[in-house]
C-alpha cells in the first residue's frame, strides 16, 4: 500500500518529466521501469533517502537507457514531413497568432470577456452571466457576437491573400 501511494503521488509528475526526454509515447515505459527499479532497490536496502530526487534520478536513468536502446533502431523519415517545422511555417503561425490576438483585443469588452471566460476558462453560460452581470441569454449573445466578429475578421484576412498564394498554400 505504501508503494502504491508513492506511484499515485509521483507517477504523473515523473511521466511528464520523462515525456520531455523521450516524447509522450515512450515516457510511460520509462516511468514503469523506474518504479520497478525503485521497488527492487527499496526491498534490498533500509537506508534513508530523499524520495523525490531519488525517484527522479531513477526515472532519468531509465529514460536514458531507453534512448540508448533505441539509438540502434533505424527509423525511416517521411520526406514530406522531414524537418517538420520550417522557418516560414513558424513565421506564418506567429503572424496568424498576432492577427488573432489583435482581433480579440478589438472586440468590445463584454464580448471579449465572455469569449475568454468560455474558451480559456471553460466557464458555463450561467457563470459568464454572473461574472458579467447579465442574464444567461445575454452571455450567450455576447459569445455569439464575439465569435461572429472573429469569423468576419478571419475571412477578411484570408480573402486579402491573392488567389495565387492561396493555391500555393493548399498545394
Amino acid at each position: 500500500p505504501a508503494f502504491a501511494a508513492i506511484v499515485t503521488r509521483y507517477g504523473p509528475d515523473l511521466e511528464r518529466y520523462c515525456a520531455r526526454l523521450l516524447g509522450p509515447g515512450r515516457a510511460e515505459d520509462a516511468v514503469q521501469q523506474a518504479f520497478v527499479n525503485a521497488h527492487a532497490a527499496m526491498k534490498t536496502s533500509d537506508q534513508e533517502l530523499a524520495l523525490k530526487p531519488w525517484l527522479y534520478r531513477i526515472a532519468h536513468n531509465a529514460s536514458l537507457n531507453i534512448l540508448r536502446a533505441s539509438k540502434g533502431e533505424e527509423t525511416e523519415l517521411d520526406m514530406e514531413h522531414a524537418g517538420a517545422v520550417q522557418t516560414a511555417d513558424v513565421v506564418e503561425l506567429r503572424e496568424q497568432l498576432r492577427e488573432t490576438l489583435a482581433s480579440i483585443q478589438a472586440l468590445p469588452s463584454a464580448q471579449r470577456d465572455a469569449l475568454l471566460l468560455r474558451e480559456l476558462e471553460g466557464r458555463s453560460h450561467e457563470e459568464i452571466a454572473l461574472a458579467l452581470g447579465v442574464t444567461a441569454g445575454g452571455a450567450r449573445q455576447h459569445l455569439h457576437r464575439a465569435r461572429m466578429s472573429l469569423r468576419a475578421a478571419a475571412s477578411a484576412i484570408t480573402s486579402a491573400v491573392p488567389p495565387s498564394e492561396t493555391a500555393l498554400a493548399t498545394a
